[in-house]
């Protein structure tokens, strides 16, 4: 068998440093070519376990170095939701929670709901907006308008109030910035109570919010201006004029807290011998007519309501009247007239 000659690794060309022991030196009496050198491959032993011990020790700091990336990682990390993607945000399990209320107003017959939430500090707060609330107006037939100083007058005027001929009021008759005259407690059996321009004025401001709060409703549109010879249900009804003829009859349907009102942005013409009928319990203290004009009412009219009109109230002859006539800008005229304001239960 032939001898393979090896040539043991030098570590100096590695660049390795390794401190090797002298060469044992148990027969020191003996010639130097007589002791026993270290093994060339003990050596190679040696050098290859220091490289190991290097390599361990550079895995290791990468492996912290790792640890470190990775854990940076961890808040940039994204969630997804529903198909969106965000940010996931990491918080102190120490941190103060903020809690926020928001609160659903009520729709339709559902009551108001109310959540809270706990938003941590760092995070995007919920919105604080109050919601978008959408308030129903008034309905008729729940809520009674409450006419204030203005339930005293059967007659109130702005510019004067004037009547030709005996007209027989039972209510305050005043004029706000006018006079009164053709009414005195000797032509009028049941007495008249004209009241001075101060009291009339409240009045008037009394009148101003009824307006306001008319004018607030929800409107159905009429189909026809012209209301003749028909039966109407509670509601608030609108067009552009309005007119009365024949007999048109208001049924409550046995509620007599049921409201009707009646809109017009211009005027009201009410025919001779037209007439308002109450039935099913209706009562003239919960039916308006709001004007943004005039009205005027022929002779031998029967009419029932609160009427509020911005300018002036005219009545022919024998027109009567179970309710108010109030004008909040111009004069009120009769002429032998009965005006009534009743009781409301």
């Amino acid at each position: 068998m032939s001898t393979v000659g090896i040539t043991p690794w030098a570590p100096e060309t590695v660049g390795i440093a390794v401190n090797l022991p002298p060469d044992p030196t148990p027969n020191a009496d003996l010639s130097p070519d007589a002791r026993t050198p270290w093994s060339p491959w003990l050596k190679i032993a040696l050098v290859v376990g220091a490289a190991a011990a290097i390599i361990a020790v550079v895995a290791s700091n990468g492996s912290d170095s790792g640890k470190t990336a990775s854990t940076a990682n961890t808040a940039a990390q994204t969630s997804s939701v529903g198909g969106s993607t965000g940010s996931t945000s990491t918080v102190s399990a120490t941190a103060t929670s903020v809690v926020t209320s928001a609160t659903t107003a009520a729709t339709g017959s559902q009551p108001p709901t109310s959540t809270t939430s706990s938003v941590a500090p760092g995070t995007a707060p919920l919105s604080t907006e109050p919601a978008t609330t959408a308030v129903a107006p008034t309905t008729p037939g729940t809520t009674r308008i409450d006419l204030g100083a203005a339930a005293n007058f059967g007659i109130l005027g702005n510019s004067g109030v004037d009547s030709k001929g005996l007209t027989t009021v039972n209510g305050q008759v005043g004029a706000s910035n006018g006079a009164v005259t053709g009414f005195s407690a000797s032509d009028n059996p049941s007495g008249v109570i004209v009241v001075d321009s101060l009291t009339a004025v409240q009045g008037q401001l009394a009148a101003q919010r009824v307006s306001a709060e008319l004018d607030a409703l929800a409107r159905t549109p009429l189909e026809s201006a012209e209301l003749t010879n028909q039966t109407i249900a509670p509601g608030t009804y609108s067009s552009t004029t309005l007119g009365v003829t024949g007999t048109v009859t208001l049924d409550a349907g046995g509620d007599p807290n049921a409201m009707f009102v009646f809109e017009s942005s211009s005027t009201l013409d009410v025919a001779a011998a037209s007439q308002i009928v109450l039935a099913g319990g209706a009562q003239a203290c919960n039916v308006f007519w709001r004007l943004g004009g005039s009205a005027t009412f022929g002779s031998g009219s029967t009419f029932a309501g609160v009427v509020i009109a911005d300018d002036s109230i005219t009545a022919a002859t024998g027109a009567d009247f179970a309710g108010r006539l109030i004008a909040s800008n111009g004069a009120v005229s009769l002429s032998t007239d009965t005006i009534d304001v009743g009781t409301c239960s």
